[in-house]
């Protein structure tokens, strides 16, 4: 069965809804960040040489506006 590819946007709107669902109390540190970003590559559909550095700017944005 084949996988429908992601839009970027649907793939922001992921990521930050499973940021959301963890219910941080903290920013993550890098070993985190860098294990979450991980995950969520394998998990999404993304045909983007930059997926990488998309979702940990994504990542990191939502932190920042979260933890202000």
């Amino acid at each position: 069965m084949k996988r429908i590819e992601m839009t970027k946007d649907e793939a922001k709107i992921t990521v930050e809804a499973k940021l959301r669902k963890q219910q941080l109390t903290k920013p993550m540190t890098e070993i985190e960040l860098t294990a979450f970003c991980q995950a969520m590559l394998r998990n999404l559909e993304l045909d983007s040489k930059n997926a990488s550095s998309d979702i940990r700017s994504w990542a990191q944005s939502w932190q920042a506006a979260w933890f202000r």
